[in-house]
């Protein structure tokens, strides 16, 4: 349970049988439910991910090991409750390379020399229903757009009602933007919908790049977007 303050100003997780969190209309507290275990496909392929990747940090060198410690000292995330949290070395390395996995993409052993996330400019995107598919819109300027084995990947919620203008998740991976000697172009429109889309209701997306070194971006939070024709 985390506390900022006071429980009822500024708080975050479980405490007893409350849990506490916060959404666009403030702090709140619920009743503390027991989930049942999630056997959908998407969450067992990132259970067998995060399996994986545990299991090969035990083969990196110490080298590669302490390079990923090092990076993660030096570049701390930010929590729920938008404070710094520094990872450690292991977490990192399974953190930023389950999303390279995720996307097919090879895994990177060698921990980042460049002390930083990756710099990805806003991303929007414009869903269709009658293609199915989303106009994605990119800064074809940012480093992940020429570099091999860099990308964008893409995130969407199902459609929901043009009256929700919140949605706290899950959200599952619909595709990446590869980058490439020869670039992608914005809009790119490659990227299929998982799941039906309907004019008018609204999706809700996530966005982020990631690097040939091993970097990933912050996860910037696209939405509502409304559904085209």
């Amino acid at each position: 349970m985390k506390v900022r303050y006071s429980i009822l100003a500024d708080a975050s997780g479980s405490l007893g049988g409350l849990v506490a969190s916060h959404n666009r209309g403030g702090q709140y507290l619920r009743g503390r439910v027991v989930p049942t275990n999630p056997s959908s496909g998407p969450q067992v392929e990132m259970r067998t991910i995060f399996g994986n990747l545990a299991s090969a940090w035990q083969t990196l060198t110490l080298a590669q090991r302490e390079a990923w410690t090092t990076y993660a000292i030096n570049v701390p995330i930010t929590d729920s409750m938008g404070d710094p949290l520094t990872l450690t070395g292991q977490q990192m390395y399974v953190r930023n390379n389950s999303a390279r996995i995720q996307a097919g993409l090879a895994r990177v052993d060698d921990g980042p020399v460049i002390f930083s996330l990756d710099s990805l400019s806003p991303v929007s995107i414009v869903p269709s229903a009658a293609a199915d598919n989303y106009s994605v819109t990119f800064v074809d300027t940012d480093a992940w757009v020429p570099e091999v084995g860099a990308g964008l990947l893409i995130y969407g919620s199902r459609e929901l009602a043009d009256t929700i203008n919140f949605f706290k998740g899950p959200y599952r991976f619909q595709g990446i933007i590869i980058g490439a000697v020869v670039p992608p172009t914005s809009p790119d429109t490659s990227i299929t919908s998982l799941f039906a889309l309907t004019e008018d209701n609204v999706i809700f997306n996530r966005a982020l790049s990631v690097r040939a070194d091993g970097r990933i971006s912050a996860t910037q939070l696209i939405g509502p977007n409304v559904i085209a024709a």
